[in-house]
């Protein structure tokens, strides 16, 4: 069944939209994340290279509150304040097509501003909560890191199952 003109235009600027939103990705590889079984855990960082050359990515992780509840709404603009405390930084070497895991990335529970840099100076930040687990360790999300086919960086923090 194909849709009428006004419809398909709604439709057709949706897709435009979310595809717009993620522009550093070329073909909205963001989109389609990464299966459960690779992406680990609440806490783990999994970096994904689209591009056909290896990057260096650098992964900053902030503290910004003991709570998962400070993270402020999508699109919001705001940015870690001055009594925002580095958790965590590193910089992965991913080759070109693969994904590279760091399982336990952040292990405390908390409110987390988490930037990716990769060397050519593209650069994506996102907030994120992790709660304390009832057995220990901490549930919440976890931060996908795209790389892609042309070098630019997007961040992702789903749900981690």
């Amino acid at each position: 069944m194909r849709l009428p003109a006004p419809a398909r235009d709604v439709y057709r600027r949706t897709l435009l939209g979310a595809c717009g939103s993620l522009a550093t990705l070329g073909g909205c590889q963001a989109l389609r994340g990464l299966d459960a079984a690779a992406a680990g855990g609440a806490g783990a960082v999994v970096l994904r290279n689209d591009d056909d050359r290896p990057h260096r990515v650098m992964v900053t992780v902030e503290r910004v509150s003991d709570g998962p509840d400070d993270v402020p709404p999508a699109n919001s603009g705001r940015t870690p304040g001055d009594d925002a405390v580095l958790d965590g930084e590193r910089t992965f070497e991913v080759p070109a097509g693969e994904t590279v895991r760091a399982p336990a990335f952040v292990t405390e529970p908390g409110t987390y501003f988490v930037t990716a840099s990769v060397t050519d100076g593209a650069t994506a930040s996102e907030w994120f909560g992790l709660s304390e687990g009832a057995t220990g360790g901490v549930t919440g999300r976890r931060v996908e890191v795209y790389v892609g086919r042309d070098g630019g960086v997007a961040v992702a923090t789903p749900a981690a199952t």
